[in-house]
């Protein structure tokens, strides 16, 4: 993210709500910096709603 900071526009697709980073990624420091680089200029767009994705199993 470093590299693209302000160069590239990135799209980023999850369902882990901000606060969930820092256990996914296991390291405080690195999520608080990725975090900050990520939402400064950023558009957050939470869809809410059913999974539209087959269920299987």
């Amino acid at each position: 993210m470093e590299e693209r900071h302000r160069r590239k526009p990135t799209l980023i697709s999850t369902n882990l709500p901000y606060p969930a980073w820092q256990d996914f990624l296991g390291n405080p420091a690195l999520t608080k910096a990725l975090l900050s680089r990520l939402r400064e200029r950023c558009h957050t767009v939470v869809i809410n709603g059913p999974c539209l994705r087959p269920q299987t199993g």
